[in-house]
């Protein structure tokens, strides 16, 4: 996931953890104030919420990311949505005309990376392959 995100929920855990200390400090110095120990503790409830729903989001973006790379698909977390979006469309029509054509070979060998020529039923679905 991007940095970003992790670091602006851990911003905002710490501010929210130093309004709940706040809080309690203003509730407990005026023991006679039935009123504030209530407002305090509703307070920490919905910021307890709102903790629950930031950690949730962050995991469901990591488990995403996990299962994108366990298929194998890259994804710079610097591009943009519409980059992301195009980069997978593009990676699913490649998988679909390698399936669909009963390819084989392209397997990455070697330092600098090379790959092995593709053959496919369609030659000119083979051409396009070993294009790219």
């Amino acid at each position: 996931w991007p940095p970003t995100a992790f670091t602006d929920v851990i911003y905002a855990v710490g501010a929210l953890m130093a309004l709940s200390v706040l809080g309690c400090v203003a509730s407990t110095a005026k023991a006679g104030k039935r009123c504030m120990v209530v407002v305090y503790v509703v307070l920490v409830a919905v910021l307890l919420v709102f903790q629950g729903m930031g950690w949730s989001s962050l995991a469901t973006a990591e488990a995403n990311l996990t299962k994108m790379q366990e298929q194998e698909v890259e994804v710079d977390p610097n591009r943009t949505k519409s980059e992301q979006k195009l980069l997978k469309y593009l990676h699913t029509q490649v998988v679909t005309l390698y399936d669909t054509n009963n390819c084989l070979g392209g397997a990455a060998f070697g330092s600098p990376v090379s790959f092995a020529p593709i053959e496919c039923m369609d030659e000119k679905s083979a051409a396009v392959l070993n294009k790219m």
